[in-house]
């Protein structure tokens, strides 16, 4: 069964409450999850990233280790219990159409912070317009079937809107290769439509947008298709990479520093966000 994205927000604001209880104590993870007698500090370590809820065992043992008063437990249990009844995703209907990757890409979306996201394929997912999906899912409806393809078209859609909604979030920065720029997706009118969008983001002050121009050379021919996602301190960040249908997650702290490595490169061979605005207009004009 999937998790719903009501009960994961609840899950995460609760291990915030635990990582805070525990602090108070002067406990550190590891000695915490020995007295507790948890098998090693994983455990402890995936409840407080908000990866699960506390068995009543397990919370028993967590209030008395952190001295919580008799007089206040209840409530604990009380959020847990209003946590699992939490509300369903908006994309519960469109579940026998998703991949588990595409799911899970969407929930983490649904609670992120700060976005960092390179794109040298195409237009990023939620910063798309329909016509330019369109035209993409088009090219390869005959592998996904027109079912599929229409409910993943209203998916994509769906991702920008609830993204720039969802209360989260705090910044996003957007690199693209000036090659997505340059190639005409879905006819002239369709990608007019699509650097207009990418303009109202790009003058968001929640948005950084820089464009890597083919003069940056190397840059642009290795910036590839990635994402960082940074949740402050309920969940660790995560390097999200997408390719075609393939997404993956890595969450292991020296491929995550790397891919952020990596970006802060590619954001300092690209044109500043007035430059790239200023190029983007060029290349609508041109069209």
């Amino acid at each position: 069964m999937p998790v719903k994205t009501a009960e994961v927000r609840a899950m995460s604001a609760f291990a915030v409450l635990l990582k805070q209880l525990r602090a108070a104590t002067g406990l550190d993870q590891p000695t915490a999850a020995e007295r507790l007698g948890f098998t090693g500090r994983h455990r402890l370590s995936y409840l407080e990233r908000g990866r699960g809820w506390p068995s009543d065992d397990e919370l028993t043992a967590m209030l008395d280790l952190y001295t919580v008063a008799a007089e206040n437990r209840d409530a604990f249990r009380q959020l847990i219990a209003d946590g699992k009844r939490a509300g369903g995703a908006w994309w519960d209907s469109y579940l026998a159409y998703m991949s588990r990757s595409l799911e899970q890409l969407i929930d983490y979306e649904s609670m992120v912070e700060h976005i960092c996201t390179a794109s040298s394929s195409a237009v990023p997912g939620w910063l798309q317009t329909r016509a330019y999906t369109e035209a993409l899912f088009a090219f390869r409806v005959e592998e996904r079937g027109t079912d599929r393809t229409s409910a993943l078209i209203e998916v994509r859609q769906r991702r920008g809107e609830e993204l720039f909604s969802q209360p989260a979030l705090l910044g996003v920065h957007v690199l693209i290769t000036e090659g997505v720029l340059r190639t005409v997706v879905g006819g002239t009118q369709a990608m007019q439509g699509q650097l207009a969008h990418l303009r109202w983001a790009a003058l968001r002050k929640d948005v950084t947008f820089q464009i890597l121009p083919f003069s940056a050379g190397a840059a642009t021919a290795l910036c590839g298709d990635f994402s960082i996602l940074e949740f402050g301190d309920t969940r660790p960040t995560v390097l999200h990479s997408d390719v075609g249908d393939a997404i993956s997650f890595e969450e292991k702290r020296e491929e995550v520093a790397l891919g952020q490595r990596r970006f802060s490169a590619l954001s300092g061979a690209a044109l500043d966000s007035d430059d790239s605005l200023a190029l983007l207009e060029e290349i609508r004009k041109g069209l």
